[in-house]
């Protein structure tokens, strides 16, 4: 028989300490069993105070050995004909310290034996409980101690460990589970706000896609544009011809009012309203936009990232009063109808006018236009020049209302910056493809300081009349919207606004009666 070790602490006669075993392996693994008595019998069998579990038919029912409780003491006795081994060495009889490591039979159940004393309560302290779950969850894979750790060790903090302990760990517990929730819900959050950003690039990507066109912004835009330019240069040529193939009627009514009809150039984009931060785009070495998995452009508000800037042409004419420009107001405010942009809008950006600028004929100098006033039932805006010592010509309103038949002259810049292109010489053409430092708006100042600026006439016949609009057939494109509808006597009759092509090409201008009274209501501003 072994040498009893001293054991590592003792009780007073009248302090009995609790024995409690913890389950370490087998089929009872990460329970806990206080035991009470004198004797505690370990087996198999039914009536064991320290059952092991096992399969049924697995063994017969046995004993492998006796807790005797003596004094404050422990003594373990072994079956004859049994192993259990304490601490890794086979016993056959053995005084048990508090913290001991029993294995029943080589390579069978493993149990810790503690004593709790009365003073301390039959309660484990945070680190047995877990240290024994960490040791409960040797021997098994990483998915399944990770699973069982997940399960033993609120179960031995919550039943295991004394009341202060457990209204702690509760609480922790409770502050964890809050926390997940919250996450959980903040995921939920960001997933919606992840959709709402999807849906704000993919706005951003159509506007982005809508750019350049017959207004270029870059050199490379530019120089696709003139070979374009020239490789249907005669086409062209020939367009431009039959559109300003005018009678001798109405030559001096064009030239007249060609003095009064400007190029408009502008830019807008959005901004962070809570920060005022405009809206950038990613870019990379390239400068092209840096895009997404799904084919987004990626945006920013970071200032060492280019701006999102959406460009646009149109035209206007002066009427009214010093400096008053009239224009459709989807020139002078272009988000509100285009739908990418209202979608983006909708998101939270505010959308702003960055720059908005306007040539004279045979003026090289830009005016810069400020937006006084806009209509809320009509395709009417009023701009004024913001720059001093610029007067123009005004055209004169019309009293008389338009009837079907009657002649109108159209005035404009249809196909923006590459309509003037059109009408220039081989030597301007020449002088602009050998520049790289082109952007949209250094085209459009070297365009007027070659005297390109000048709008496009087409004639054409009323064929419908209504308080709310005029329908004439005279032939125009994108980029004469705003410009002047014209009587073969010089008067504005309309203002053109937009184009029919489900019938026969057909344009639709707003009738001067509405402007009358948007340029009332500027005046008095």
């Amino acid at each position: 028989m072994d040498e009893t070790p001293p054991p590592q602490s003792s009780a007073a006669s009248d302090e009995i300490p609790v024995p409690v075993v913890t389950f370490l392996s087998g089929r009872r693994r990460g329970e806990t069993q206080r035991l009470t008595g004198e004797y505690l019998r370990i087996g198999t069998f039914p009536g064991a105070e320290v059952r092991l579990a096992t399969d049924p038919g697995e063994v017969p029912p046995e004993e492998y050995g006796l807790l005797r409780q003596q004094g404050g003491l422990y003594e373990l006795d072994v079956a004859p004909g049994k192993e259990i081994f304490v601490n890794g060495d086979p016993v056959d009889r053995r005084v048990l310290a508090s913290g001991d490591v029993l294995e029943i039979g080589r390579g069978g159940p493993l149990l810790r034996f503690r004593l709790f004393g009365p003073a301390r309560g039959p309660y484990k302290r945070v680190s047995e409980a877990l240290n024994d779950c960490l040791d409960s969850s040797q021997g098994i894979g990483v998915v399944r101690r990770a699973s069982f750790l997940a399960r033993a060790v609120p179960r031995e903090l919550l039943t295991q460990t004394s009341w202060l302990v457990r209204v702690g760990a509760f609480a922790t517990l409770a502050v964890l589970l809050v926390a997940i929730v919250g996450l959980a819900w903040r995921a939920v959050v960001l997933e919606r706000r992840l959709a709402e950003e999807r849906g704000r690039v993919s706005g951003l990507a159509e506007l982005l896609a809508g750019q350049g066109g017959e207004n270029p912004r870059t050199p490379v835009e530019l120089g696709q544009a003139l070979d374009e330019v020239q490789a249907t240069l005669s086409e062209t040529a020939r367009r431009v011809r039959e559109l300003e193939g005018q009678s001798a009627a109405t030559r001096l009514v064009i030239a007249a009012a060609t003095r009064s009809t400007v190029f408009i150039q502008g830019s807008w984009g959005f901004v962070d309203p809570r920060t005022g931060q405009p809206l950038r785009v990613i870019v990379g070495p390239d400068g092209a936009p840096v895009r997404g998995p799904g084919g987004e452009p990626l945006v920013t508000t970071d200032t060492s990232q280019p701006m999102l800037e959406a460009l646009f042409t149109g035209t206007g004419f002066a009427v009214g009063g010093p400096g008053y420009l009239l224009t459709n107001r989807h020139v002078a405010e272009p988000w509100r109808f285009d739908e990418a942009a209202i979608r983006v809008a909708a998101q939270g950006w505010a959308p702003v006018m960055r720059r908005l600028v306007a040539y004279l004929p045979d003026q090289a100098e830009p005016l810069t236009l400020q937006l006084v006033a806009t209509s809320d039932s009509a395709d009417l805006a009023v701009l004024r020049s913001a720059t001093p010592g610029r007067g123009f010509p005004v055209l004169p309103l019309s009293d008389d209302r338009p009837r079907p038949g009657d002649e109108v002259v159209v005035l404009g810049y249809p196909l923006g910056i590459r309509g003037l292109m059109v009408r220039a010489d081989q030597r301007v053409l020449a002088e602009l493809r050998q520049r790289d430092d082109l952007d949209f708006w250094a085209l459009g100042a070297r365009l007027a300081q070659a005297g390109l600026i000048s709008p496009l006439a087409s004639r054409g016949i009323v064929s419908q009349v209504s308080s709310d609009a005029v329908v004439y057939d005279a032939e125009t494109t994108v980029g004469g919207s705003g410009g002047p509808v014209l009587s073969v006597k010089g008067e504005v009759l309309a203002v053109n606004a937009a184009i029919l092509p489900e019938f026969g090409g057909s344009n639709l201008g707003v009738p001067a009666t509405r402007v009358r009274t948007l340029l009332q209501q500027a005046e008095r501003r």
